[in-house]
């Protein structure tokens, strides 16, 4: 008896738990009933309320799973809630490429043509949206701008996986990241660039842990070419057009904020690492949980010498990292230009 009642308690907050994401979605639907126009309105709400439905019925019958079910579940409504947020939108753009850049932002940013700003106020109740979206044309393109990756130290998951989830249910299919790195090789000096190959990820993040929602992506993604190799050898032939050298490295993601040891650099170096960085690396993994097609380039900020070691020099490094923006700028406009014939 105390088992049936306890199932039927979890079961009934389950659907609660739902119902409170659908209605604080159709909320939301309905204050921008008047802007944007009541055939748009009905179209997103229609979704809405027809998952809402299917959550209902699945919830009524998993019991004691209902309540896990509900929160997993909400959490993708809240994400599938931007299908109606695209169609209410007043811009013809459907990005098909996602740039989430540290370097070289500002620059592509200024690029943009026909750029609409999207703001966590924008988006559907549930999202976390942490820095504004830019919607634009970029060689005729249309992409996405977001100014990223996070920094594990100073983000949550959802910092890292809500911006990469609702810019593959934008459309895009290809994600585009920049971030710093210091090198550890000979051949990469601060100030040039190069393109993530391979990644370890020391920096103790996993953005999938916790509850799998597989409607988001498959709940062991295959890591074996987290980047498209497509991708970076347009990245690279881009960059011998444009006269900028780009060598491929594997980035080792680390926790920061504060730099590695010496002991670590030399760790690093030994297991394979060529590139170090903080950022990056739990995007990556995102993105390919979600489908997307990867390319990541990074701007050195400053080289590690083999038993010669230096103290850091953040100014040095916001000197290499101004030296590399335009550079990556160049490559990312070449590779844009290109992709239509690439994501065809």
């Amino acid at each position: 008896m105390f088992e049936t009642a306890t199932a039927s308690a979890a079961a009934v907050l389950g659907i609660e738990l739902a119902a409170r994401g659908v209605q604080s979605s159709l909320r939301w639907l309905l204050r921008s009933f008047e802007a944007f126009g009541v055939e748009s309105v009905a179209v997103g709400a229609d979704r809405l309320s027809t998952l809402a439905c299917g959550l209902a019925v699945l919830l009524a019958g998993w019991g004691l799973t209902g309540l896990v079910s509900a929160i997993a579940l909400t959490r993708v409504l809240s994400v599938l809630a931007l299908w109606a947020w695209v169609d209410l939108r007043l811009t013809p753009l459907r990005p098909r490429i996602a740039l989430l850049l540290s370097t070289g932002h500002g620059s592509i940013a200024n690029q943009l043509k026909d750029k609409l700003a999207v703001h966590k106020d924008d988006v559907p109740s549930g999202l976390h949206l942490p820095a504004p979206l830019m919607l634009g044309s970029l060689e005729g393109v249309p992409v996405a701008l977001g100014d990223a990756p996070m920094l594990p130290f100073e983000s949550s998951h959802a910092d890292v996986t809500h911006p990469v989830h609702l810019l593959r249910a934008l459309g895009c299919e290809l994600l585009v990241l920049t971030a710093g790195a210091a090198s550890l090789s000979q051949q990469l000096e601060a100030g040039t660039i190069a393109v993530v190959e391979d990644h370890l990820n020391m920096s103790g993040t996993q953005p999938l842990a916790g509850l799998g929602d597989d409607q988001l992506g498959p709940r062991f993604p295959d890591m074996s070419e987290p980047y498209t190799r497509r991708w970076m050898d347009i990245a690279r032939a881009v960059s011998l057009r444009v006269g900028v050298p780009c060598m491929p490295g594997v980035f080792a993601a680390m926790p920061g904020p504060c730099s590695p040891t010496r002991a670590e650099y030399r760790y690093l170096r030994r297991i394979g690492a060529d590139l170090v960085g903080m950022s990056l690396v739990p995007e990556v993994i995102a993105a390919v949980h979600a489908g997307f097609q990867v390319l990541a380039l990074v701007g050195i900020t400053q080289q590690i010498q083999d038993g010669r070691p230096a103290a850091t020099s953040i100014e040095a490094m916001l000197d290499a990292a101004e030296l590399a923006a335009p550079r990556i700028a160049s490559v990312l406009v070449g590779v844009v230009a290109q992709s239509g014939r690439a994501l065809a």
